[in-house]
């Protein structure tokens, strides 16, 4: 967490080349079974968020099971999915967004995934999607590592790997140390960060996720500098679970 702050202050202190960043969040939640049954958030991701996808396909095959079990009149009754869609849409806005205002007729869409993919079927899915909703944009697939052989930044600080300009980054990896394995993946994370292309997300997004911002958020006292009424203070506090340090001592 120490280099992604130092990232951000580094592009802090020489100016944001690029103001807009994109939002992909996923909040987790759970229910509270050993108390009053209530439902707790555990988790509020900010970065690389999976199942957007998953949980497309997920809604049609409880259509199909409940189909198949010999009640399809009770189908209407479940809510549908439109994540993946929605996720697909929002990174084409932030594309159209970037070819708005910097005037580029053929800028591509990064994702940046692990060096060695899991999570291929999640990521194939949104990637299909935007192939769908736009035929037009190329999408390029890369890990950080394979991104420092390859990318480059212009005099405007846009962002090309090989020939093809970047109008957004959609991180896919990056969550862990794991990913760096040496300064020049944390130098690529900072050229990345200095370059014009929108992030999803941006290092401050991602810095504003982590589980260190949500253990502070939870304490008391924090959720009053950003809401004045007590009503919505207790609401929010409401949904709160404990989240704890390892080095918090009794």
């Amino acid at each position: 967490m120490a280099r992604l702050l130092q990232i951000h202050n580094t592009v802090l202190e020489e100016g944001l080349t690029q103001k807009v960043s994109l939002g992909l969040f996923r909040s987790d939640y759970m229910i509270d079974s050993l108390t009053d049954g209530t439902i707790k958030q555990v988790e509020f991701n900010t970065i690389a968020c999976g199942s957007a996808a998953a949980s497309y396909v997920l809604e049609k095959w409880h259509r199909n099971v409940v189909t198949l079990l010999g009640f399809p009149d009770r189908t209407k009754n479940m809510p549908l999915s439109d994540a993946l869609h929605g996720y697909a849409n929002a990174i084409l806005t932030a594309h159209e967004h970037y070819i708005k205002e910097s005037g580029s007729k053929t800028a591509a869409i990064l994702i940046v995934i692990e060096d060695r993919t899991l999570n291929i079927g999640d990521q194939r899915l949104v990637e299909f999607e935007i192939l769908k909703l736009a035929p037009s944009v190329r999408t390029i697939r890369k890990s950080i590592t394979n991104i420092s052989n390859t990318m480059r930044l212009d005099e405007r600080r846009r962002l090309y790997i090989n020939d093809f300009e970047i109008g957004v980054v959609y991180y896919r990896a990056g969550y862990s140390p794991d990913f760096y394995h040496s300064e020049v993946e944390w130098n690529v994370r900072l050229q990345l960060e200095r370059s014009l292309a929108i992030k999803c997300p941006s290092i401050q997004y991602q810095l504003a996720g982590s589980k260190k911002i949500q253990q502070q958020l939870a304490l008391s006292g924090v959720v009053e500098r950003f809401l004045s009424e007590p009503e919505e203070v207790e609401a929010v506090r409401q949904v709160f679970t404990g989240l704890y340090s390892l080095d918090m001592v009794n």
